[in-house]
């Protein structure tokens, strides 16, 4: 197996399992500073830090083709843990309750994930071409400052879209209108906050590094 596709592969399963750990941490909602967030905050920014290496290192169709599949792995995973709360507990096993509050995920917040992390992580990537097209043109994709601008303007697109579609199939009407505005709103400026520090002081350096491994040292195209 070649350099190239084992970090695919790291890739991948790291961000099936921050997509899976995040829509567990969503069903909390806690008080930042009298703002309503939902736990997926804390690592959910992530996953488009990885959607953007991947659009670095391997192209639109593969980052494309990754996150469908990174949703279908997250949509058995979830099934699979659904279901198994269905099952009859053994007589005498007192787990049950605890298990059934762990693992009886809210329709409307894993309905909201996943559509929200499909459609972002497409629009992200297509956004990140648009820019890479762009820098292109002046003949500046190679430079490090060239990643940051794509990486982080990307995300100020897909992370819109994913605000949008998650929190109105997750929270609207559950929560007061005031809080949920705030929430989301909240929710967008904190997420790309956490990304944007991620890419400036980690994204770059891990990137040409990665580079380096798998020994990709020019841009022949990321279409």
């Amino acid at each position: 197996m070649g350099r190239k596709n084992k970090v695919l592969m790291i890739i991948v399963g790291t961000m099936s399992v921050v997509l899976l750990a995040s829509n567990f941490m969503a069903a909390k909602i806690w008080d930042l500073y009298g703002i309503p967030v939902d736990g997926g905050l804390l690592l959910f920014p992530l996953s488009y830090v990885f959607g953007d290496m991947l659009m670095e290192i391997y192209g639109k169709r593969v980052a494309d083709y990754v996150a469908k599949i990174v949703v279908v792995l997250n949509v058995v995973a979830m099934v699979a843990l659904g279901l198994v709360v269905y099952l009859p507990p053994f007589p005498g096993w007192d787990g049950q309750d605890a298990y059934a509050t762990i693992f009886s995920f809210s329709v409307r917040i894993t309905a909201g994930s996943l559509v929200g992390y499909l459609l972002s992580q497409l629009t992200n990537n297509w956004a990140f071409l648009k820019i890479f097209d762009w820098q292109l043109a002046g003949k500046k994709p190679k430079s490090l400052k060239g990643f940051r601008l794509r990486a982080i303007g990307s995300s100020l697109v897909g992370r819109l879209v994913d605000n949008l579609i998650f929190e109105t199939i997750a929270f609207y009407g559950i929560l007061p209108l005031n809080d949920f505005l705030k929430q989301a709103a909240g929710a967008y400026l904190e997420g790309l906050i956490v990304e944007t520090t991620i890419v400036i002081l980690i994204s770059g350096p891990v990137i040409k590094i990665v580079k380096g491994y798998i020994d990709l040292d020019t841009y022949v195209s990321i279409e």
